[in-house]
Parts: C-alpha cells; sequence; structure tokens
C-alpha cells in the first residue's frame, strides 16, 4: 500500500546534561543522549557559554573531573569498548583520548593532586589512569563475595572515598591510595539506605549523600576522620536522594531530589537547612563552591547559581547564552488534537503541526511512555517512578502520582478501558520483576500488583480493553497475562506467545482480538474467546510498540515501519531504512487522522497512507 512521508523536523532538539566539574570560574559540562556528544564551557561571570566540541564516541558522560585549572577528564557512557575516556585542555580547547575502559557507563571520576585520575563504573570497577605513563589499571579494591557495586568517588593526595552499595545496602569506604587499604565509614544510622550516591572529602571530612530506604528519606553524612565520635547525619524527609554534596569549609552542602532543592548542613549546630529550590524537581548533575558562591548543574540543561546563604539565587537556560540544542535520542512518542509529543531527557518536545512550531516542557525525569487522554498527556518518568499531567491547552505540568518506591522504572503507560485512569507497567531496578499499578482518576487511589508474570519478568506491555489489562513480559520469551481489572488477579496467562520472540512490548486489542509485536519482530493474533495464539510470523529483525491506525495496525523498529491487516494478518514493510537514533526500543504514535508517527535518523516522520 503506498504511503506518503512527511519530515516534520527534528523530533527533539536540546542540551540535557549528564556531569560536569568547575575550574578556573568555568563550568564544564557534558551532554546526555544527544547526538553528537559534547562537552560546553560556560564562563559562570560571563553567563555564555564560549565553546563547544564535539566527542566522537558514546552518548554522554555521567563522570566528569578537573584536573588543575588546565585539564578536565570525561568518562563516556555508551562507548564500551571504544575510547571512552577523553582529556580536554582548557588552554586551547583540545580533547584527545586518554584511555578505552571496559564498561558501560562510568559513573563518576575523581583527580588526585598528582593528576591521576581515579573512577567508577558499571560493570562494578574502580580504576585509575596515570596521565604520565598513559596507562590505565584496576584498583582491586571492590569484594565481589560481598557482592559490592560502585556509584561515586573522590580524591585527594593520601586517599580515596567510595560510595556504593553492598548486597543492595549502603557502602561508604575510606581507602588508602598507596597501599590500596580500606575501611568502611558508613555510620551506622544510614546501614539500611540503597545506595552512597554521592561524596566528597577535604581530608579532615568525608560528605556524602545516599538515596533513602524505598527512596524515601535519603540520608546525609558528615563523617569527622579524625573524630569518628564527631560524625553526624541528618535524614531529608520526602527526598528520595542526594544527587551531589559539596564540602565548603565548615559547611556542607547538598542537593537532593525529588525537590530540586539545595540544602546546608551546619557541623556546629548540627542542623540541615533548606535554602533554595532553583530547579523544582530537577536532578542535579554537579554542585561546586566558587569565588563565594555555589554553582549547581542541572540535568535539564539549566544552571544555577546561589549565594552561601541562598538568599540570591540566579537560574540560567544554557541554550538561551549561546548553546545550540542538540538532536536528542527520544524515548517516547504520542500523537493527537493536532500535536505530537516526543520524550526526551528531563523535558518532552511538543510540535504543533498546524501551524507548525515546537517548544519544549520540563519534566523531573525520562518519560519512558506516553499517553494521551483528551487534552491530557501522562508521561511515566524513570528514575523516580512518577507519573506527571501535561495540560497540552494550558501548557501547565505537575506530578499526578508516585508509584511505589521499588517500582522505579516505568516502561509503559495507557488507559484504563473506560478512561477514568490509568495502567502502568514498571521494572524494579533493585529487586527485579515488575508490577502492573491500577490508578484511578476518582479518589486518587493507586493500587499495585507485584510480579504478576511469571519467571521475575517485569510488565513492558499494556493494553485494555473490556474489563481486562492484557501484559506483556520481559526477557528472551515474554510471557502473555490477562488481568482482570473487576477481581484484580490474573485470570489466564500464555508462557511463550512467541518462543524466543524477546520482550512484548507491543500490544493492541480489536474487537475480540489480542496483537503482539515482540522486541525481536515477531508479529503474534490471539483469539481472546479460545485464549489461543492463532497467529504467529516474524515481520522484521526486531520490534517495539504497536498502534491502532485508521483500519491498519503499525509496529516498528529502528530501521522498519510495519504495517499489519487485522483481519487477514498479513504484514508488509512500508518504510525501510529508517536509522532511527533512540534510547531504548522504537516508539511510535497514531492520531485520529491514521497518520502514523516515527523517528527517521533523529527527524519526526509523519507516514500517511494514499
Amino acid at each position: 500500500m503506498p504511503v506518503a512521508q512527511d519530515i516534520l523536523g527534528p523530533a527533539s532538539l536540546a542540551f540535557p546534561l549528564a556531569g560536569a566539574a568547575l575550574t578556573g570560574g568555568r563550568l564544564y559540562v557534558a551532554s546526555r543522549n544527544v547526538i553528537p556528544a559534547a562537552l560546553a564551557v560556560y564562563d559562570v561571570a560571563a553567563r555564555t557559554v564560549v565553546e563547544t566540541v564535539t566527542v566522537p564516541t558514546g552518548s554522554g558522560a555521567w563522570g566528569v573531573t578537573d584536573s588543575g585549572p588546565e585539564l578536565v577528564y570525561i568518562g563516556q557512557f555508551g562507548a564500551r569498548q571504544r575510547p571512552n575516556i577523553y582529556r580536554y585542555r582548557t588552554t586551547d580547547g583540545a580533547l584527545a583520548v586518554a584511555a578505552a575502559i571496559d564498561a558501560d557507563y562510568v559513573w563518576d571520576l575523581a583527580s588526585a593532586p598528582d593528576g591521576i585520575v581515579y573512577g567508577v563504573t558499571a560493570p562494578d570497577m574502580v580504576f585509575q589512569y596515570h596521565p604520565e605513563r598513559d596507562r590505565t589499571d584496576i584498583v582491586g579494591i571492590i569484594d565481589r563475595a560481598r557482592r559490592e557495586s560502585v556509584r561515586s568517588i573522590a580524591a585527594t593526595g593520601p586517599r580515596l572515598v567510595v560510595g556504593g552499595a553492598a548486597a543492595g545496602k549502603s557502602m561508604l569506604l575510606d581507602v588508602v591510595r598507596a597501599t590500596r587499604a580500606r575501611r568502611s565509614i558508613l555510620p551506622p544510622a544510614l546501614a539500611d539506605h540503597g545506595t552512597v550516591y554521592s561524596v566528597d572529602t577535604d581530608d579532615r571530612l568525608v560528605a556524602a549523600g545516599t538515596t533513602g530506604p524505598g527512596l524515601t528519606r535519603a540520608g546525609l553524612a558528615v563523617v569527622d576522620l579524625a573524630n569518628p565520635a564527631a560524625t553526624r547525619t541528618a535524614v531529608l524527609e520526602r527526598e528520595a536522594v542526594v544527587d551531589t554534596v559539596r564540602i565548603a569549609g565548615d559547611a556542607v552542602y547538598c542537593t537532593a531530589r525529588r525537590s530540586g532543592s539545595l540544602y546546608r548542613y551546619d557541623r556546629a549546630g548540627d542542623s540541615l537547612q533548606r535554602l533554595a529550590t532553583p530547579i523544582p524537581g530537577a536532578e542535579t548533575r554537579g554542585l561546586f563552591a566558587d569565588a563565594g558562591r555555589l554553582v549547581g548543574a542541572s540535568a535539564a540543561g539549566v544552571v544555577f547559581t546561589a549565594t552561601l546563604d541562598g538568599a540570591d539565587v540566579d537560574v540560567v537556560d544554557l541554550l538561551e547564552t549561546g548553546l545550540e540544542g542538540r538532536p536528542e535520542l527520544v524515548q517516547s512518542l504520542a500523537a493527537g488534537n493536532g500535536r505530537v509529543y516526543a520524550g526526551g531527557n528531563f523535558g518532552c518536545q511538543r510540535h504543533d503541526l498546524d501551524p507548525p512550531s515546537t517548544s519544549r516542557f520540563f519534566v523531573p525525569g525520562e518519560p519512558k511512555d506516553l499517553e494521551l487522554i483528551g487534552d491530557i498527556l501522562y508521561l511515566a518518568l524513570y528514575p523516580g517512578g512518577e507519573v506527571w499531567e501535561y495540560d497540552t491547552l494550558k501548557g501547565t505540568a505537575y506530578r499526578k502520582v508516585v508509584l511505589p518506591p521499588e517500582q522505579n522504572r516505568p516502561a509503559t503507560i495507557t488507559a484504563l478501558p473506560d478512561g477514568t485512569g490509568l495502567l502502568v507497567g514498571t521494572a524494579s531496578d533493585r529487586l527485579g520483576g515488575g508490577a502492573l499499578h491500577v490508578y484511578e482518576f476518582v479518589g486518587a487511589r493507586l493500587d499495585t500488583y507485584t510480579n504478576p508474570l511469571s519467571g521475575g519478568q517485569s510488565v513492558a506491555g499494556v493494553a485494555a480493553a473490556d474489563g481486562f489489562a492484557y501484559l506483556g513480559g520481559t526477557g528472551a520469551t515474554g510471557a502473555l497475562a490477562a488481568f482482570d481489572l473487576g477481581a484484580r488477579r490474573v485470570a489466564w496467562r500464555i508462557d511463550a506467545p512467541a518462543p524466543d520472540g524477546g520482550t512484548l512490548l507491543g500490544l493492541v486489542v480489536r474487537g475480540r482480538r489480542l496483537y503482539g509485536f515482540t522486541t525481536r519482530g515477531w508479529f503474534l493474533a490471539v483469539d481472546l474467546d479460545t485464549r489461543a495464539v492463532i497467529h504467529r510470523a516474524r515481520a522484521s529483525a526486531a520490534g517495539g510498540r504497536l498502534v491502532s491506525a485508521g483500519e491498519s495496525l503499525y509496529g516498528a523498529s529502528s530501521e522498519q515501519l510495519v504495517r499489519f491487516d487485522p483481519y487477514s494478518l498479513a504484514h508488509e514493510v512500508v518504510v525501510d531504512g529508517l536509522g532511527a537514533r533512540l534510547w531504548g526500543y522504537a516508539s511510535l504514535a497514531a492520531d485520529s487522522t491514521g497518520a502514523v508517527y516515527v523517528i527517521k535518523g533523529t527527524d519526526l516522520l509523519r507516514v500517511r497512507q494514499t
């Protein structure tokens, strides 16, 4: 069937941040999930981006550190088995490869006074890079028998401070650099916290921020290395994680989310004070003390400065200071009412089709999936495990519901059959498995049903009709389950609807048939009366979500848009060679006109039958 294709421009242009370092009055910020990855240089006093350098590999850098005033190091994620540690020379703007670490994620970097750079990664490793020898070595301090993982690191002349978790509970280590001898300095009051997410040290003190138990009541520790009895802890009520810490004299500053607030801990008075909330809901990727002010870098691509008492706060969007947005790796799509929405990183791009225009609104996380009900767009956000509501007419967004803390990774969101609420499928990063969440608008009631699928599968796909929610599972062979919304239980299940088909991500109900599309490209049809798989065919090398548009169904991969006939069950590739640059599985959306929207390269593509 012939189709018309219209390129509607970049799906999303942005510059979200993953990491930052401050030296010489300039803030060095690393991009997050834009193409190509970049390091931008922001002059704090001039409030201007003065340089942007493209990084050849990876999707962004969590770990960024300065090594004196002339060198900045960045550790790229998404560049395993390729160069992923880069050195930037501030004097002439030269960027060079420093090392290639066998890691997917370089979570944090720290520079010692002698120029040696340390890092923590996933898979879990502590490494050091010696620039004079141009050599990288593993620092063998992880005890794998204790199931230790690492997330944060700080370095001084004599020591390393390493934060992470052991067997899922917080870990804070003081390590002698010369001998690699280690000791735990974790205060007992924080022993039940999830992980030590952020650390700083000046050799007198160690400051550490944690994820709170169940992503609530995040913790701050201030450890006196010479006098452990003087160690202090504080709990940040209603905060999920202390994402940055900074020692400045006898004060310790930190930022925390969910609120995005800036705090000051006073050791003398053993008191914690909320100073300001520079960017509500934001994730802070770097916090620094410089020339009597605090400087913070937000994941949304925003920089704030604040006086040490928090009385004066200034917020600057880097895109308004000379920084150009770059194409962003899209995570989700929705369409309707003459608009298309593309979820990215700490923001969502809105495309108005007639007349054509585009804008962006902030949300505190990654929109993993979108659902449009009337004029309201619902966004399922990671890492906070939240659903936000965006009023498309008023242009306002706010938090609708917070999911249970262990269910932090939403994968799918859809409306209840009668439109009175939402169904959200999630995965648990810490526990494994997942859950189905039923949220009813009237009464704001949330019910959670943990692990409705077998074998520790999470809930990746959801479709709803006639009083049932149909759930798609994960793994090599994702299961299919029918969840009775009245009885609130699984009524029946098919453990292998598409053997070795991968995750069952795309689900659509039409009449008395359920259609599915798996991440390995299998299309299937299930008769809901007989509960039997009546059709199974490999339609594409890979797959993703599935939508209904007009008389057809459509599924997408990063390379192809496939049309399915729901009656004959035939399929055909209608667009090939998409080359979509995505973060996660391929997404697509359809509107009431029958148009389908997918990503081609980094552009938004509209496909219409002719």
